[in-house]
């Protein structure tokens, strides 16, 4: 009946004061990670409410170790990729969207920040090893591309 008479304030957006408990000391907490309350209040349980808004199955965020490693799973990381992280900064590029085995070959930090900023990598990865090496145009790299990819991975 309490349990019932909170979710209804919660339809009615009303303030949950001291109810929040009902969620749970890890609903308490959850608030503090960046989620706006309104749509924090909308899920089912506390894990459920915020991966659901990541894409994320609940039983894979529950399979994460660290802290750390739960809120890098949010950013749409499977969490068995994420482990295979060496460095605190090959972690955190893996939050842009980066796979992590591809963003290990990248040679210098110049180019791992530029992969962030929408770089394909193989293109990108291409520029940096041909340049002053083969000397590939830009032209014939575009349209050997998808064929030299398998070639790029060896490298």
């Amino acid at each position: 009946m309490h349990i019932r008479q909170c979710w209804g304030q919660n339809r009615t957006g009303g303030d949950l004061g001291g109810k929040i408990f009902d969620f749970g000391s890890f609903g308490r907490r959850k608030i503090g990670f960046g989620k706006r309350q309104s749509n924090f209040r909308k899920g089912k349980t506390s894990f459920g409410r915020r991966k659901m808004s990541f894409g994320k199955r609940q039983s894979n965020f529950r399979k994460g170790k660290t802290s750390f490693g739960r809120r890098k799973i949010s950013f749409g990381k499977r969490q068995s990729n994420f482990r295979k992280g060496k460095t605190s900064f090959e972690r955190r590029k893996i939050g842009f969207g980066i796979r992590q085995s591809n963003f290990r070959k990248l040679k210098t930090s110049f180019g791992r920040r530029k992969m962030s900023f929408g770089k394909w990598q193989r293109n990108f990865g291409w520029r940096i090893v041909d340049f002053g090496k083969r000397q590939i145009s830009l032209e014939r790299e575009q349209k050997g591309f998808l064929k030299r990819k398998n070639n790029f991975r060896r490298l």
